[in-house]
């Protein structure tokens, strides 16, 4: 289901019980725009009292298990049952909703779980995972304006967090791209790159990393079963995927 509609070193980052993963509920992934708007529905705003003096981490958090990212994020982000509760820098908790019982009595309508795994302060952002009956994926929220961007995937960060990468693996069922990229700084993400692949085309793309902040290592596979390696570049005029 896709929740779009429903309402992408040096030291490294601060690395808690291993790295950012994602679990499906299944192996068939249903892409759905209810799905989407199932997200967005559940998230909302909680004006605050006056901003208390929160400690801020200097270096990105990450976490497999949001307990942890918890701990680490005391007086920035905060669970209340259901509801994942993320301070803004004016002080309001943006909320983004889960419905775990809906996962457990198989309401594929409704099932949808968010929890946190990272939190970077340069580029003032929160990341949190979603999983629904038959998908996954993260959604961006601007620890400034609390404005969320949703990708189909978890995002994958350039070494300065300037930019941030979004591979969908997934060659076979409905999605929104191929690959997407983004730029991220002070709290404002925006699109800088997409790509689909051609509709009569079968082309299965991978994300293979970054070296440096200007060029991302890919995959694609076709019809014929070899895998290729390729790249997308930052150039003077914008990203460029070189498609083999």
């Amino acid at each position: 289901m896709d929740l779009r509609t429903l309402h992408s070193e040096r030291l490294g980052p601060v690395r808690i019980s291993g790295t950012l993963h994602s679990e499906r509920f299944g192996s068939v992934r249903m892409v759905t725009n209810a799905c989407r708007a199932l997200l967005a529905g559940a998230a909302f705003f909680i004006a605050g009292s006056a901003p208390a003096q929160v400690r801020q981490p200097t270096e990105p958090v990450e976490c497999e298990r949001e307990a942890a990212c918890l701990r680490a994020l005391k007086g920035l982000a905060a669970r209340q049952g259901e509801v994942l509760r993320l301070k803004l820098a004016d002080g309001k908790w943006k909320t983004l909703g889960s419905d775990k019982k809906a996962c457990q009595r198989n309401d594929t309508a409704h099932c949808v779980i968010r929890e946190l795994r990272a939190y970077r302060p340069e580029q003032s952002l929160f990341v949190v995972e979603w999983t629904t009956a038959g998908d996954g994926g993260s959604e961006i929220v601007s620890a400034t304006t609390g404005e969320v961007e949703t990708l189909d995937t978890m995002p994958e960060f350039s070494p300065s967090g300037r930019w941030f990468v979004s591979v969908d693996p997934d060659e076979l069922n409905e999605r929104h791209y191929d690959i997407a990229i983004w730029s991220a700084e002070g709290g404002e993400v925006t699109p800088a790159f997409s790509y689909m692949r051609p509709a009569n085309a079968y082309e299965a793309w991978e994300f293979e990393g970054w070296d440096g902040d200007d060029r991302i290592r890919l995959r694609v596979t076709r019809a014929n079963g070899t895998p290729v390696e390729t790249e997308a570049v930052h150039t003077e005029t914008g990203w460029m995927l070189k498609r083999p």
